[in-house]
């Protein structure tokens, strides 16, 4: 192992090594309550920092990759403590020429845990040191925002490999790390917390670094923010490990769905694979998940089954529902916060059971009455970020308030009930309306009605004589019809006259509407000839085309209409509608058809010139 070892074995020489001699001024204080001593580049020089002899923890915090005073490593070097120590360095700068010494102090007896942030190592790793026969306390080891200036000229950091084995915790995190050779993951037989986040690991790197003769009891490995685009190579790579329950796939892009379904360990519990660029979920997920994390990816559904899902976060995706209820039998803890739910029924989060926590904020609700009701009513049981992060996205007039701030009135709330009922009313009374008319043949009689207008609408014009066919149109009742065929016709049409009569029921064109046929034999007849009776006074017909034949006269003057009265009818039974015929018989006159046959010659008579004028 060479260079490549040499950002993994440098951490455990860090925590060795020799703090430049500076005159830079530093003080030491310490809080007795918590044994806790903490230095700062303040105050006239280290002078007190024997005040930290009984401390556990120390942190020291320069200032630019400040150096450490010459005071503090001597201290330190002499330290006999039988507590565990913890140390802390952060935005120093160290160098390595005190590694030889702290090796052979009592220190690495006592400090358990070790912590590098936002410094800079100035050296190249060359010590000579042995770790046989040693006992070393150190179990966390965490580097933070490392930089190694001359990290191309450091040595082999071979003499580290006796520090691995007792490690249980290690981060090396924003390191630049883009290899850890296998060598390495075999050594730590004890390490169950591994933090890689923030590096330069890609696909192929990350199968030599996480190889499968090391790490043995690895549970918990973070791999945040690297360059890995491979799911199907990080799957096969470390589903290897039997022990893994938690890992951190986030914030790369696994946009690329693998071609297999990934079969996880059954140990798997907490996966985080949020902000991956995940659009489906499909051969991504471990059955026996209980902890998921699935947030700020571009998933607009979710229907994956999980049975031992306890926690699911699921915040800034696409979702317009909320995912089916019977998916997350055991569910407990649910954040869909941020996505495009439109409302919040109370019956779909009462699907599940076991829900004890849900956030669902950051949505642009719908703020209809049945939205605000049903929020009301969950609030106070599971709903913890309500009102503050739940707003109004539609109606117009409610959009950035807050959904509790909307107080609709009753005519608000049901307002498109109320017009869908009218609607649905209006339907209802309209089709009754339709069936009536049909059967009451209403649309008959408008069509009538129709005609009539139209009829009335040309009263003022002209008779063109050019289309005159007939000398009279005969309207009368069906009931007399036997006088009109047997005595009428026979009289007017065999007279030297040879009077042209037009008759409906033989003269009607078949197939045309029946009043059609009358407003056309009116128009093409000279007189309209009307045989009144008491049959005639109670038929509908009859009144119509009484009614229709006025328009062939705009005056009473006019003698186009010539009046039988088939029998004596006193004005006073003629039924009130037939109007037109109350007014013709009192300022025309009219011929009445006598019983006695030597009046009926006059009669007769009377008739043809009637007709003839």
């Amino acid at each position: 192992m060479r260079s490549v070892m040499k950002i993994c074995f440098f951490g455990m020489a860090c925590f060795l090594v020799c703090f430049k001699v500076s005159s830079t001024q530093w003080s030491c204080s310490l809080e007795g309550s918590t044994n806790y001593c903490r230095c700062t580049m303040e105050g006239n020089g280290m002078s007190n920092i024997m005040a930290c002899a009984t401390a556990s923890s120390f942190e020291i915090i320069g200032n630019a990759q400040d150096e450490i005073p010459l005071d503090f490593r001597t201290f330190m070097i002499n330290l006999n403590s039988t507590a565990r120590i913890k140390m802390t360095l952060k935005n120093v700068a160290i160098s390595d020429d005190f590694i030889q010494v702290i090796f052979n102090s009592s220190l690495l007896g006592s400090l358990e845990e070790f912590v590098i942030e936002d410094s800079d190592y100035a050296g190249r790793g060359y010590v000579n040191v042995q770790t046989y026969n040693r006992e070393i306390a150190l179990r966390t080891f965490t580097i933070i925002n490392l930089t190694i200036s001359e990290f191309y000229d450091f040595y082999s950091l071979d003499y580290l490999k006796g520090f691995l084995a007792p490690l249980v915790n290690v981060s090396l995190i924003r390191c630049s790390l883009f290899l850890i050779p296998c060598e390495v993951g075999i050594e730590m037989l004890n390490l169950t917390y591994l933090d890689l986040s923030e590096n330069k690991l890609q696909d192929t790197a990350l199968t030599v670094s996480l190889c499968a003769e090391g790490y043995p009891e690895l549970m918990v490995l973070k791999l945040r923010k690297n360059y890995l685009r491979s799911y199907a190579t990080v799957c096969q790579t470390l589903r290897l490990f039997s022990k893994l329950i938690h890992l951190d796939l986030s914030q790369h892009d696994f946009s690329d769905p693998p071609p297999f379904q990934c079969l996880w360990q059954q140990s798997f519990k907490v996966f985080n694979i949020s902000n991956a660029n995940l659009q489906n979920t499909e051969k991504y997920l471990p059955e026996k998940v209980e902890i998921l994390d699935l947030s700020k990816n571009r998933l607009s559904t979710f229907d994956v089954y999980l049975p031992r899902l306890k926690e699911l976060y699921i915040s800034n995706n696409k979702l317009m529902t909320l995912p089916l209820a019977h998916n997350f039998p055991g569910l407990e803890v649910f954040n869909i916060e941020g996505n495009f739910l439109r409302s919040l029924q109370k019956s779909d989060v009462q699907d599940f059971k076991n829900l004890k926590f849900l956030k669902a904020g950051g949505n642009s609700y719908d703020c209809v009455c049945t939205l605000v009701s049903k929020v009301e009513e969950i609030k106070d049981i599971i709903v913890q970020d309500w009102p503050d992060d739940y707003f109004c996205g539609s109606p117009l007039q409610y959009q950035r308030k807050r959904v509790k701030d909307v107080h609709q009135s009753v005519l608000e709330c049901y307002q498109n009930i109320m017009l869908s009922v009218i609607i649905i009313g209006t339907l209802v009374i309209l089709v009754i309306l339709i069936v009536v008319c049909y059967k009451s043949h209403a649309f008959w009689y408008l069509r009538m009605a129709w005609k009539w207008l139209q009829a009335k609408r040309k009263a003022t014009k002209e008779v063109d004589t050019s289309k005159i066919k007939y000398d009279a149109f005969i309207s009368y009742s069906e009931e007399d019809c036997q006088w009109v065929e047997e005595i009428l016709v026979p009289q007017l049409e065999d007279d030297k006259e040879h009077f042209k009569l037009c008759l409906h029921k033989r003269n009607f064109q078949p197939g045309k509407w029946i009043m059609d046929n009358v407003i056309e034999s009116i128009e093409v007849s000279r007189k309209t000839l009307f045989i009144i009776s008491k049959h005639f006074v109670n038929s509908e017909w009859c009144k119509y085309e009484l009614e229709f034949s006025q328009r062939r006269f705009f005056d009473e003057s006019n003698d186009f209409v010539i009046l039988v009265l088939l029998e004596p009818i006193p004005k006073e039974v003629i039924p009130r509608r037939f109007c037109k015929l109350h007014k013709l018989m009192n300022k025309k006159t009219y011929l009445e058809w006598p019983e006695e046959e030597e009046e009926q010659g006059l009669f007769w008579d009377k008739l043809r010139t009637a007709l003839k004028s």
